[in-house]
């Protein structure tokens, strides 16, 4: 097996000569475009999970075959708009898992849709399994466990959508209860959302931001109107009160890392009062002050525990979301997760030895 650091090299070289990837008539169609066909044999295991867990979520590709590994080929595509990422996948039938190691040392907190659109995709997830045919869909939670078998008799094909946690929670409640629940292309619901998600992740769609960004919005609608549907959840966007605070936390998303960001600010840019605004977070239990200050705890969290953001100074990474204090953002940090900055980005560094 090669060394991690050969592999990333490889993926980095990848990178550099693949982002960027426009059509004749200008658009960026993709930021990243990987084949494995380049890469010796022996090293195409290592480098194709070094490009997906630096592009995507950090996770073990293996493939499933005996004896597959000489054989394997597998392809990665990868845009993103704004927040969203979208990464198409095809290949050789592997596993892709994602354990409990994985998470503690990229500290994601955002949920994916597995889309599957040819073979067949077995998902072990939150304590179920379900088996995805083309078109057909789930949601995963990237916080918890999960392993994704992909085959196919010819090479696969799966596309996985990266979404903030906090785009679906706004839309709809108990999306816990969703995990790993199939929502099959030949329900009206699932269909709907299946053929609107497969769409913008086409490498032939040209829309781009900000242009695209409401279409993204109306495919995260769908989506959640055919997870309520599956699980039987509440549909949290059903009242225009509900509506109205999701734009604004995904407008205070955007903004997190101005230590000046205050709810007057939010209000003007929606035509609101600050009252209103108020009583909108007031309404989930919750307010303003205590949301925003958990966002940005999650993301501090998340980049200390980032292997990239190493030799980045805990109070740069404070900075970088808002925090105008390195000792301020140490006490909320340790009040929330009970241990200090430095020692959670020490514990994480001994869990990778």
């Amino acid at each position: 097996m090669p060394s991690r650091h050969l592999a990333l090299s490889i993926n980095l070289k990848a990178v550099a000569e693949t982002a960027g990837v426009e059509s004749r008539d200008g658009n960026r169609k993709m930021d990243l475009v990987f084949s494995t066909s380049g890469v010796p044999r022996s090293e195409r295991i290592a480098a194709l999970s070094e490009v997906v867990s630096s592009q995507f979520v950090p996770l073990r590709i293996a493939p499933i075959a005996p004896d597959a590994e000489r054989h394997l080929l597998g392809e990665v595509r990868a845009r993103s708009f704004d927040d969203v990422k979208i990464a198409l996948f095809s290949g050789s039938s592997v596993l892709a898992e994602r354990t409990t190691r994985h998470i503690d040392e990229s500290g994601h907190d955002d949920y994916l849709v597995a889309l599957h659109t040819r073979g067949v995709a077995r998902v072990r997830h939150a304590g179920r399994r379900a088996t995805l045919g083309p078109g057909d869909l789930a949601l995963l939670d990237s916080a918890r466990p999960y392993a994704i078998e992909l085959m196919s008799a010819g090479p696969f094909e799966h596309i996985a959508y990266q979404i903030p946690r906090a785009a679906l929670e706004a839309r709809t409640d108990g999306l816990g209860q969703a995990l790993c629940l199939p929502l099959t292309v030949g329900s009206d619901a699932g269909g709907l959302a299946s053929r609107h998600l497969r769409a913008i992740a086409s490498p032939k769609w040209h829309t781009r931001a900000p242009a695209a960004l409401p279409l993204i919005e109306a495919g995260l609608d769908l989506l959640c109107a055919a997870l309520a549907d599956v699980a039987g959840l509440r549909l949290a966007g059903t009242s225009e009160q509900t509506r109205m605070l999701g734009k604004i936390k995904r407008d205070a998303l955007t903004r997190l890392g101005d230590p000046h960001l205050a709810p007057g600010t939010l209000a003007g840019a929606h035509y609101i009062s600050t009252r209103q605004l108020h009583r909108l977070f007031a309404s989930e239990g919750t307010t303003f002050g205590t949301w925003i200050r958990e966002q940005r705890l999650r993301r501090c969290r998340a980049a200390l525990a980032d292997q990239r953001l190493s030799d980045t100074a805990i109070g740069e990474i404070a900075r970088r979301w808002g925090y105008s204090s390195a000792a301020h953002f140490s006490r909320l940090f340790t009040a929330r997760y009970g241990i200090a900055p430095r020692d959670f980005r020490r514990e994480v560094r001994a869990s990778r030895t």
